[in-house]
């Protein structure tokens, strides 16, 4: 029974300033929600549920996953490979992101509608890179899936997301029905160490499943690209306080309409270049 038009999977660490970073997300990386349905699943080494799943808009439930890993990627996959086949059908699309993020999640959720078709095989990605790293590639000859690099002249690589990933009901429903597939993403889950991004993408091609580059989102902090200002994109990535926290400021003063349209228009305007600045 579908009960959320989207789910976000979100990693997060709540320790040192990546816990300056789940504040500033959450009052600020998730924006627009309108009528959507949405559910907010955060995976975490540590247990402060009061501050992962209270305060969130009405219509935003949230849950908190513990992981009993603090690497990233380890806690991904120990999600995915964990996941209840029954709970695929309660959300219509499935999101992995990072806390360093901004969604517009009404526009999200309608591009996604647009572009693509959750009773279908849609997987798009906020960029499309092709490379691959040591504990895939381990895999894949551990799977005996080599063949895939037979006709590769700048191989080995597989077609991978990154910084995001955005997942129609329909692929996860395939992916969880494929048992090599499952059986991939479980060994990837007992490798502490590595990205987020490359395994699910292999766990899909086998099911002949592959990323689509979203025209909706990107893996870099192009702020003046989002819908906000009046841009095509839903959601950008690389953008929080341990990055650049003077630009942040600004844009949740925006957000939160503390600053005058003059600003939006500089954003706009592509004024904000958004480069790390550690200092601020």
């Amino acid at each position: 029974m579908i009960k959320y038009d989207i789910q976000f999977v979100i990693p997060i660490c709540l320790i040192g300033k990546y816990r300056k970073r789940f504040l500033y997300f959450k009052n600020n990386g998730l924006f627009n929600v309108k009528n959507q349905k949405v559910l907010l699943t955060f995976l975490c080494e540590t247990n402060e549920k009061e501050l992962c799943c209270d305060g969130w808009h009405e219509n935003i439930d949230a849950e908190l996953i513990h992981c009993p890993h603090n690497q990233e990627s380890a806690k991904v996959y120990y999600y995915l490979s964990n996941f209840q086949e029954s709970r695929i059908n309660e959300a219509r699309w499935i999101a992995k992101i990072d806390d360093d993020s901004l969604t517009d999640v009404d526009d999200l959720v309608n591009q996604l509608d647009e572009f693509g078709d959750y009773q279908k095989e849609f997987y798009f990605a906020a960029e499309v890179l092709n490379n691959i790293e040591p504990e895939e590639l381990k895999l894949i000859y551990e799977f005996n899936l080599q063949k895939w690099f037979d006709r590769q002249i700048d191989g080995p690589y597989v077609s991978h997301e990154v910084e995001g990933s955005f997942l129609s009901q329909k692929t996860m429903q395939t992916i969880y029905q494929n048992e090599q597939a499952r059986n991939f993403l479980k060994r990837r889950s007992e490798i502490k160490q590595g990205y987020t991004d490359i395994a699910l993408a292999c766990a899909a091609r086998i099911c002949k499943i592959y990323p689509l580059q979203a025209p909706f989102a990107n893996s870099h902090s192009v702020v003046g690209d989002l819908s906000f200002f009046g841009g095509k994109l839903s959601h950008i990535h690389y953008f929080a306080p341990d990055i650049n926290n003077s630009i942040c400021k600004l844009f949740s003063e925006c957000l939160h309409n503390k600053k005058p349209s003059a600003v939006v228009e500089e954003f706009y305007n592509k004024k904000y270049i958004f480069l790390e600045d550690k200092k601020n």
